[in-house]
């Protein structure tokens, strides 16, 4: 009896604090018409672990990986990614990691298209500057 009243206690200090948490979020206004009767607390039942987890297509992949790195401007990738494959945040998440760019998943899907696009397209324009930067000057 003495573990089911310790149980009990437990539950309804929980119940409790979830109750303070709830009250504490509402404005003045809805406190207000709360404690006239004017408004209530309801309950709703969610669904845990309900994310439907975006598979990506490994040959796809790999197709655009080979196609973004054959491109050497900025536009063309962003038209490739934006438009023409119309990629998808967990395609550009794990693009990145294909290419090994970094990028987070909580990124927007635009900071992702900026960071691969800088990361590979970028790396290939500044390279391709400093090759072609002629350090040499001409003593007259």
């Amino acid at each position: 009896m003495d573990n089911l009243h310790h149980r009990l206690k437990h539950d309804l200090k929980q119940l409790f604090n979830l109750v303070n948490l709830t009250i504490n979020k509402l404005n003045e206004h809805q406190l207000i018409n709360l404690l006239e009767g004017k408004g209530k607390l309801v309950y709703q039942e969610i669904k845990v672990g309900s994310k439907k987890k975006t598979k990506v297509d490994p040959k796809r992949l790999d197709q655009l990986a080979s196609k973004i790195l054959t491109i050497t401007g900025r536009a063309e990738a962003q038209a490739l990614l934006s438009k023409e494959y119309k990629v998808k945040k967990a395609e550009l998440f794990e693009l990145g990691k294909l290419l090994e760019v970094h990028v987070n998943k909580s990124d927007k899907k635009e900071d992702m298209i900026e960071k691969l696009i800088e990361a590979v397209i970028g790396a290939k324009l500044r390279d391709k500057a400093i090759k072609e930067t002629n350090l040499k000057r001409s003593r007259s």
